[in-house]
């Protein structure tokens, strides 16, 4: 199979259109739309359904765009790893975030990235965890950082820490004076939280029910930007990572209340697909180790640290 004729289905399926695909890739839109006509007689299948609006993908067409992303992928990885470590860290590397462990790593980690390794193009993927895992899977992601995850014969775990959330409010009456407030106090709050889909949200509704209480969901939002502004303005409060609203609380716009008895903990972890990690993913692996290590160390992201070795559990954050 022609790989220039896979990048030219993967192209025209970003684009969702003929004539864009035509124009990024500077070839003419009937010699596109032929190599696309033999891909699909090679395959046996239609993979795009045309309209006067453009193309969207068949149910086929949607398989193999996966599997090909995940080789122009490793595709792309080709120079690096005949080259090694000759003229330096090179390559490509896909990351993916989930949306809050995004707000807390995203910047410093891309800060530290560019600055570090200049000759690495670095794709940043944010999305919801099971997402994330799933192209991890596939081949489409290097690295992650991912919550509550095991490592399995397919995926890699280098846990980072242990962390504990809270409620997160503006300054308000309901708050004051408290250091800290039992799981079954948060009925009396009313939530903004993320939709069933997010693992936090569902962590949270089992805990509720073996503590024998129902939470006063408000609202679901599964942006961070939003759940912060609506925090803010007082229209409901959340559960979060401390460190996802940290500049928040540390300017005095909202405050952040321990929750205990029993805290809401959840495991963070880089994982990587098993046995397939370029020299570059090591490079930016050990990056994101040490940038999470930081934001502990400065406060900023409130956990407890795991050792490289994934028992010696350094003596910063909630579990000190």
């Amino acid at each position: 199979m022609d790989i220039r004729r896979l990048r030219y289905f993967n192209t025209i399926a970003d684009y969702g259109s003929f004539s864009a695909a035509s124009r990024r890739l500077k070839i003419a839109q009937p010699a596109l739309s032929r190599q696309i006509r033999l891909l699909e007689e090679e395959v046996g299948v239609e993979l795009f359904i045309r309209s006067l609006n453009g193309v969207v993908l068949t149910e086929a067409g949607n398989r193999l765009y996966r599997h090909v992303q995940a080789l122009m992928h490793q595709f792309g990885q080709t120079r690096e790893i005949a080259q090694g470590e000759l003229g330096g860290v090179t390559g490509e590397v896909a990351i993916g975030l989930p949306t809050t462990i995004c707000a807390i790593l995203a910047k410093p980690l891309l800060d530290a990235a560019l600055r570090r390794y200049p000759k690495v193009r670095i794709r940043l993927v944010e999305s919801l965890g099971s997402v994330i895992r799933e192209m991890l899977e596939s081949g489409s992601l290097d690295l992650a950082v991912l919550y509550n995850i095991e490592a399995t014969n397919r995926l890699a775990v280098d846990e980072l820490m242990v962390e504990d959330l809270c409620l997160v409010g503006v300054a308000d009456p309901a708050l004051e004076g408290l250091t800290a407030l039992e799981f079954r106090e948060l009925a009396k709050f009313p939530l903004v939280l993320s939709s069933t889909a997010q693992s936090l949200r569902r962590l949270l509704e089992t805990m509720a029910v073996s503590e024998g209480i129902e939470l006063n969901i408000r609202l679901e939002v599964d942006s961070v930007h939003l759940t912060r502004y609506i925090a803010e303005e007082g229209l409901a409060y959340t559960v979060a990572s401390h460190g996802v609203f940290h500049q928040e609380v540390e300017g005095g716009r909202l405050r952040a209340i321990d929750i205990v008895n029993p805290r809401i903990r959840r495991s963070v972890a880089i994982v990587s697909a098993a046995g397939r990690q370029s020299l570059t993913s090591q490079h930016l692996h050990r990056l994101i180790r040490e940038i999470a290590q930081g934001l502990v160390h400065s406060g900023q992201w409130r956990a407890g640290l795991i050792g490289s070795d994934g028992r010696e559990p350094v003596p910063d954050g909630l579990l000190a």
